[in-house]
């Protein structure tokens, strides 16, 4: 199966999603489970205009029933509430996750709600005790791996080291998704402008140079190049087999967005379960104005569907 968390009740994610699960031919709908609250949903169907219906373990949108899990108000906030039942039952049945857009003040601990979490990044990080989970984002024009995320720039240096690097690239290839792509290249970007100008701009970029040192000997069937300046290292760009690492998170996001525009994939490597949504947040602007874009929703959902079938021919999935 593909559970899907609700995200935030007031942003587009509910929206999006049901648009584009009414696009897929209907045998495909059966794939997917919701987890959510039903107050939540109906107030994004009701903006759609369209005939639904709920029962007990199932929502029916124009006659199409998809299968759903409905959460009890427990005081929690909803995006947390819906992510940890699903994250629960995904990792207990061998099920992808797709986690709808949210607020990083919605990702909470489950079990300590005052201890509130950057994002859903940092949510995995803090259930699995795995610091190294990571954010990677693959689209049909550029796969990018942020090695750092959500810190402002203040903390970031205090952060990167040639470890971190090398513990991040080496965990997003033992574990991304081949059925997506085959990498072949690896692209590192520096730290500081035009790689430090020799060390006039900082001497950080050895950080880069080493861990790349390392990375040639571990995967020697891997091609690994860099460092180069984070504005151009996109020129390396060739074809859709490579991976382009950068080492602050709007750094690599820019250039993504760019080219990718909301037809991409964020994806969480490194966990037991594989979890994706889409490139894009909340919206909260759009909401309830039946006005959002779901072509990136859907590019996700089927990219879901085509995991799964994949996994599926290679051996036992739910």
């Amino acid at each position: 199966m593909i559970y899907v968390s609700q995200g935030h009740q007031r942003g587009i994610g509910l929206e999006v999603f049901f648009k584009s699960l009414l696009c897929l031919p209907k045998k495909e709908v059966k794939n997917f489970k919701l987890f959510a609250y039903q107050e939540d949903c109906e107030i994004s169907l009701k903006a759609l205009l369209i005939d639904y219906a709920f029962n007990d373990h199932e929502l029916i949108l124009n006659g199409v029933v998809v299968k759903a899990h409905w959460l009890k108000e427990t005081g929690i906030v909803h995006s947390t509430g819906s992510l940890f039942k699903a994250l629960i039952e995904a990792e207990k049945n061998n099920a992808i996750l797709i986690t709808l857009p949210t607020s990083k003040d919605q990702i909470v601990d489950p079990y300590k709600p005052s201890l509130m979490l950057a994002g859903h990044t940092e949510f995995f990080r803090h259930f699995y005790q795995n610091k190294n989970i990571s954010m990677l984002f693959a689209g049909t024009q550029l796969n990018t791996l942020l090695i750092t995320d959500h810190y402002s720039l203040k903390d970031f240096l205090s952060i990167i080291s040639s470890e971190l690097i090398i513990a991040k690239i080496s965990m997003t290839l033992d574990s991304y998704p081949l059925e997506l792509i085959q990498i072949k290249n690896v692209y590192l970007s520096g730290i500081n402008p035009h790689i430090g100008e020799g060390g006039l701009l900082g001497n950080e970029d050895q950080f880069v140079f080493d861990a790349i040192k390392t990375l040639k000997v571990k995967y020697p069937s891997i091609s690994f190049h860099g460092p180069f300046s984070g504005d151009t290292m996109i020129f390396h760009h060739q074809d859709n087999e490579s991976l382009f690492v950068y080492m602050y998170h709007d750094q690599g996001l820019g250039v993504f967005k760019a080219l990718n525009k909301y037809i991409g994939l964020n994806i969480s490597v490194g966990m037991p379960v594989l979890r994706m949504s889409v490139d894009h947040g909340t919206a909260f602007d759009q909401f309830g104005k039946n006005q959002a874009d779901d072509y990136g929703f859907l590019y996700l959902l089927e990219s879901a569907l085509k995991l799964k079938k994949a996994r599926k021919n290679a051996g036992p999935i739910s």
